[in-house]
């Protein structure tokens, strides 16, 4: 426990350096993290050899959302990009032939760019907002961070304390009911308390729509990625940040709440 709280607030220190710095640095950070977090990721991919062509689409997606940050040019040249990673694959897996699961291998060649690029780009579309009211994208992206880390640590505390019933097993055995009511109450509270003193331009009812959102999101985010690790039968994605795990069971929940918040926001502006 000693160890996580300590390495929470040296990254919590961190992360509010750099959003504080902004400009170069969060773009740069956030190219970092997508590309550490693709690098642990594959680790979790048993059937997807394909990482040169991984880390490509990763950088590339999160290129479109740095040169393309209106919403409607970004999804046109996402869904092109999408495109160009089906074909790639599949030419990819045609010509290994020595594969013994070749839909399995396309499937993760296709998925994984898309989870640790496509999502996560979206906080690069967060940051910059052109499609969102000027000035709002950056509170929306630390309302975001903040209200999922809020989830985890939530889930956490409360499932250590409380946890008894066993809500996925198969997938994770220290997942419990009470931990994930506990971390979606956390995460609907926090939410509604920073988005209301960050004064973010929304209705009460809109943000705790939001913190809702961030409630369940940020758990399947990490259900899903807890799936990953079951698969490889390892308890973390790497050791990134002690007493967490790697970086990507750090961001996982995020993978899943950024393109909400954002999608939310841009259907209320």
């Amino acid at each position: 426990m000693k160890t996580r709280t300590l390495s929470s607030i040296f990254g919590g220190a961190i992360l509010g350096i750099i959003l504080y710095a902004g400009g170069a640095w969060v773009i740069i950070s956030c190219m970092i993290i997508s590309i550490i977090s693709t690098y642990e990721a594959l680790k979790l991919t048993p059937h997807s050899k394909s990482g040169a062509l991984t880390y490509i689409f990763v950088i590339v997606f999160m290129i479109s959302a740095l040169v393309s940050p209106d919403i409607t040019k970004f999804m046109y040249l996402s869904s092109m990009i999408i495109v160009m990673l089906v074909i790639a694959c599949a030419l990819y897996t045609v010509s290994n032939s020595k594969e013994q699961h070749p839909y399995k291998m396309l499937a993760y060649s296709i998925g994984l760019p898309i989870y640790s690029g496509f999502l996560f780009s979206h906080a690069l579309l967060l940051y910059q907002a052109t499609s969102l009211p000027i000035g709002i994208g950056l509170k929306i992206l630390l309302l975001t961070i903040i209200g999922t880390f809020a989830t985890d640590t939530g889930a956490y505390i409360f499932g250590s304390l409380f946890g008894k019933i066993k809500i996925a097993p198969t997938i994770s055995i220290n997942k419990t009911l009470e931990g994930s009511i506990g971390g979606f109450v956390s995460g609907v509270i926090i939410t509604v308390a920073i988005g209301s003193l960050i004064q973010i331009p929304a209705t009460l009812a809109q943000i705790t729509i939001l913190g809702i959102a961030i409630g369940v999101s940020a758990q399947i985010g990490d259900l899903f990625e807890s799936k990953l690790k079951r698969i490889m039968n390892t308890k973390e994605s790497g050791t990134f940040m002690p007493g967490h795990g790697g970086l990507l069971d750090r961001i996982d929940g995020l993978l899943i709440t950024l393109p909400i918040s954002y999608y939310i926001f841009w259907a209320i502006s």
